[in-house]
């Protein structure tokens, strides 16, 4: 990639994510859309992104398709965004819907756009010329359905595009996910493929994007009151890690989370959070102190409307 392309992009991802990732970045290997790493939906955030079998039926199938089968009602709207560093900020939709013909499978559609800011332009001689924005957004969409015997599979095909200055890079890519309930203190397990697709042509070099292999459980050992959940995965030429996370909750109304993610560098690795629900509506915080760089807030918010779903 072109050097004076390539370091604006660096400076912002550096502000977003270099600092808490380290370990992983110093692996050898380089991936483009760096961006697909990041934490989806607050509650996930909170949970220390342990949600490969934990995650909602929304935010959720950013970590394992299978999950949009989850749905508590037959359509779920939400809205997620996190203020970074300097001028950079990160935004979803989902929208994930259960088909009126068949009540067992489950259709969706996301949009994730990073936005990095503004930054000073130069030219090859190193002369000031115009300043210019950059940004990464997603378009996915993804299928479901819901198995015998408390199985559920999904998918999703997602195409995602990066602009820094001139230059521009695309890609398809899929995701593929399991997860499978028992009626051991309400377990969940999960695995889940993400970013899976070719190689990405980026200004004039060759990379990809960063494939990720998870493995998720959740349980519930003291029943509806208490969530633990705990992810395991690699990603692609960087390292791999450990997340962890909690969640307990007052009458299924109030929720306080905490998790922890091994990958984080910037300060303990530790995530903070809480969700309030009313009626149909969900909104909920996170916070994730970065040491010396202070910290980050994520804010979500879910409705779920049109009637709600047998159970299963």
């Amino acid at each position: 990639m072109n050097r004076h392309i390539k370091i604006p992009l660096t400076l912002g991802w550096l502000a977003v994510q270099c600092a808490a990732y380290a370990p992983a970045f110093a692996a050898s290997g380089t991936t483009a859309f760096e961006f697909l790493r990041l934490d989806n939906g607050a509650r996930e955030t909170a949970l220390g992104g342990a949600a490969t079998a934990s995650g909602d039926a929304t935010q959720g199938i950013f970590y394992n398709p299978a999950l949009i089968s989850g749905l508590t009602r037959s359509n779920e709207l939400s809205f997620y965004n996190s203020a970074w560093l300097a001028d950079i900020s990160y935004q979803n939709f989902v929208y994930s819907h259960q088909l009126a013909l068949n009540k067992n499978d489950y259709l969706g559609v996301r949009y994730q756009n990073l936005g990095y800011g503004t930054f000073a332009g130069y030219d090859a001689a190193g002369a000031k010329t115009s300043d210019y924005t950059s940004s990464s957004r997603l378009l996915g969409f993804t299928y479901g359905s819901a198995l015998p015997n408390r199985v559920y599979v999904g998918v999703a095909i997602k195409g995602a595009w990066e602009r820094i200055r001139d230059a521009h890079a695309a890609a398809l890519l899929v995701d593929a996910g399991v997860v499978i309930k028992t009626d051991w203190h309400q377990a969940a397990w999960g695995i889940a493929v993400r970013n899976a697709g070719g190689s990405i042509k980026y200004d004039r070099d060759w990379e990809h994007a960063p494939i990720t292999f998870a493995l998720g459980c959740a349980i519930k050992p003291f029943g509806d009151v208490l969530m633990l959940s705990a992810d395991g995965g690699m990603i692609q030429e960087h390292s791999a890690g450990v997340k962890l996370g909690a969640e307990a909750n007052y009458r299924k109304l109030l929720y306080l989370r905490g998790g922890w993610d091994s990958l984080v560098n910037a300060g303990p690795g530790l995530r903070f959070g809480f969700g309030v629900v009313i009626k149909d509506i969900s909104v909920d915080y996170a916070f994730l102190p970065m040491s010396d760089l202070g910290g980050t807030h994520h804010f979500g918010v879910k409705w779920a409307f049109n009637g709600l779903l047998p159970k299963k």
